[in-house]
């Protein structure tokens, strides 16, 4: 029988395998996107400068916050998780509809391929940030119950994967294939 800690750490795991696929299919949605463009958008270089330098700032605040969650200030840990899936949760609700996306109500009934793959897309976005939100906020509501350090440390290291993976790489990638 294995402790609640290591299935937590499958859990984990088993969340950044769901990760790296949930990825490969957004690289596959733009490029599927794209794909009868005639014209491509013009790369502009300075977007991911742009794009990465706020993420790397975001990454150093929630190292600091990791470590002040790791020393049993369940406070700043709340007020971190909580920040968290507000931001998002707002920027899955901001997301705009595939119709935005490709400029025309009309294409949903002329049965165009790209609605049908920004609505699949759209979707699992928003189903991806409840679940990984509900599973979260789980797991901090037994760890903040049971009051144990080490699992808070590992809490705190899921915080900072939650955030980067939900509000900052989907951001990016979302504005590279929406823009």
């Amino acid at each position: 029988m294995t402790s609640s800690y290591d299935n937590a750490r499958l859990g984990v795991r088993l969340f950044l395998a769901g990760e790296t696929m949930f990825f490969a299919g957004l690289v596959a949605a733009y490029i599927a996107f794209r794909f009868g463009a005639l014209e491509w958008p013009a790369v502009d270089w300075r977007t991911p400068v742009a794009l990465g330098f706020p993420a790397l700032a975001g990454l150093g605040f929630a190292r600091l916050a990791v470590r002040r969650f790791g020393h049993r200030s369940y406070r700043a840990g709340r007020m971190w998780l909580i920040s968290a899936l507000v931001t998002d949760m707002a920027f899955t609700a901001a997301i705009p509809g595939p119709w935005q996306m490709i400029g025309t109500e009309s294409a949903q009934d002329a049965g165009d391929p790209r609605y049908a793959a920004g609505e699949m897309l759209w979707e699992a976005v928003r189903f991806h940030a409840l679940i990984g939100a509900l599973w979260l906020a789980s797991l901090t509501a037994h760890t903040w119950k049971n009051e144990d350090t080490e699992r808070s440390i590992f809490l705190g290291e899921l915080l900072v994967t939650y955030r980067m993976f939900v509000a900052g790489l989907w951001l990016a990638v979302t504005l590279l294939l929406y823009v």
